[in-house]
């Protein structure tokens, strides 16, 4: 269960504007939408599309975070508050301890690869673990204080963001044996966000 909840918090977690501690640190909404392509460069994007959506809504503040699909459902949920990580899994929301570790590999490299990403020019960093690669880009203008995540080990989440010294990713890309996964950002809005929104008993409809 806990290889299948990382599939679904690798995807489509991903990651600022006030001054914190002399950075700026990014808080708000990013929207991506997801493209597929088969080994030979062959589109098929409408063919996974059935399987894992098409978009995803991400809202992130400084300790949360959480993220919808196309249809307004919740596909993730994060409160550091418990440090339990929720992800949608088979129309389900299944959760599991963010301190566990897994994958158990991380190793990250440096590309010389740039991309422009939304105007800004986005450097480029490679990450292969036991389960596949990928390739994220990022941009210094878009980053958080990545130490209210030191905790948050699940999905290498902790590692990532201070490897990327708190840096957020506009494009990533997944490298799955059959296919691969390209998740851009095609809309970036600051906001602020408190952390009542993120309330998971609220998203659930569920009275206390």
């Amino acid at each position: 269960m806990i290889r299948n909840l990382f599939v679904v918090y690798f995807i489509i977690c991903l990651w600022p504007t006030e001054l914190v501690a002399q950075k700026r640190t990014f808080q708000g909404y990013i929207h991506y939408v997801y493209t597929f392509t088969d080994k030979h460069g062959n589109d098929i994007t409408e063919q996974k599309r059935i399987e894992h959506g098409a978009e995803l809504h991400y809202y992130i503040n400084e300790r949360n975070y959480k993220s919808y699909n196309e249809k307004g459902e919740l596909t993730q949920f994060y409160n550091a508050s418990d440090n339990i990580h929720y992800a949608r899994s088979k129309n389900k929301l299944e959760s599991v301890d963010a301190s566990v570790r897994f994958p158990e590999q991380f190793e990250l490299k440096f590309l010389p690869d740039t991309e422009v990403i939304l105007g800004k020019t986005c450097k480029a960093a490679q990450v292969t673990n036991e389960l596949y690669e990928s390739v994220y880009y990022f941009t210094d203008d878009l980053r958080l204080d990545y130490n209210a995540f030191l905790n948050h080990n699940f999905g290498s989440w902790n590692k990532l963001l201070q490897s990327l010294d708190g840096a957020l990713t506009v494009k990533y890309i997944t490298r799955f044996v059959d296919y691969d996964w390209i998740v851009t950002a095609v809309e970036i809005k600051p906001m602020k966000l408190k952390d009542q929104d993120f309330d998971l008993n609220r998203e659930l409809g569920i009275k206390k």
